[in-house]
């Protein structure tokens, strides 16, 4: 199978005049369970725009749907296993939204900044959001502060915030701190973001919320490596009269480590002293004690 190029803007803008794609705008793009592929994008004309491929394309202006305000500095979405669409977007006011469909279904708008009160995004703030295996369905940016937000929302429940900063007493995001968030199988989250200090930090959640400095924790491992790969060894021979010295190689604890032979050297055995004597003869000789 080979790869294949098709001008989503042209083929759109043939039967609805779709706009082309705001050059310094965020884009993103994902394939639901019924065969479809949908990339969402600002367009030139300031609006968010969906195209649905299946396999003809179509565009939908979402601003004239949800009542967008643009531009839109950042953007993020993802598909619920039962087709249903969650595009998030920040607007130029710095408030955040969230806008759903299910399959066959319109889009619907929620004012995210409003329902939970939490603090609005900084105005170059990244987003990352994702849904978990038990419905929940979340959504991370940082704050004025630098502070990383989360915002949740489990099936029944109302949306709820928290501050992952303060909880976790990790350091500030950047201001515009690139930000990946992600669940796993076993209900864990996970958010990991640039911090000031120029290091990639981990928050994660299994029961409670707790930190780590990945940067810190990456190099550690380099020089465990390191250390590991410069061991040498001195392996004598032949009853001590030879020996091979190097260093080994393999430094992971899990790999199968072989030596190196750096230098090789022989051991000669010290010569015994020879005495001279004289036999009765008168000849003289000699022999080793």
């Amino acid at each position: 199978m080979s790869w294949t190029d098709r001008d989503l803007t042209t083929l759109a803008a043939a039967a609805t005049g779709t706009p082309q794609y705001y050059l310094r705008g965020p884009l993103i793009a994902f394939w639901t369970s019924d065969g479809n592929r949908h990339v969402t994008y600002v367009g030139t004309d300031t609006n968010l725009h969906q195209f649905l491929v299946d396999p003809l394309v179509r565009d939908t202006d979402l601003t004239n749907v949800g009542g967008v305000s643009l531009p839109v500095p950042a953007l993020t979405g993802y598909v619920a296993p039962d087709g249903s669409q969650y595009i998030y977007y920040i607007d130029r006011a710095r408030t955040l939204y969230e806008l759903t469909a299910a399959p066959g279904s319109a889009w619907t708008e929620t004012n995210l900044t409003t329902v939970t009160g939490a603090a609005p995004p900084n105005p170059v703030s990244r987003l990352s959001g994702w849904w978990s295996h038990d419905g929940t369905r979340r959504v991370v940016y940082v704050d004025q502060s630098g502070h990383v937000r989360l915002l949740w929302l489990r099936p029944g429940h109302t949306w709820s915030e928290s501050d992952l900063i303060a909880l976790t007493g990790a350091p500030r995001a950047q201001y515009d701190a690139s930000l990946a968030g992600y669940s796993k199988v076993d209900g864990s989250q996970h958010v990991a973001y640039l911090g000031v200090g120029g290091h990639i930090h981990e928050l994660r959640a299994g029961h409670s919320w707790e930190a780590a400095d990945l940067t810190v924790q990456a190099h550690a491992a380099i020089g465990r490596h390191r250390r590991r790969s410069e061991e040498r060894f001195r392996l004598p021979l032949a009853r001590g009269r030879a020996s091979l010295t190097g260093r080994w190689h393999g430094a992971e604890p899990s790999e199968p480590r072989t030596p190196i032979v750096i230098r090789s050297s022989i051991v000669c055995a010290p010569r015994r002293p020879r005495v001279a004597w004289r036999s009765t003869s008168s000849s003289i000789g000699s022999r080793r004690r």
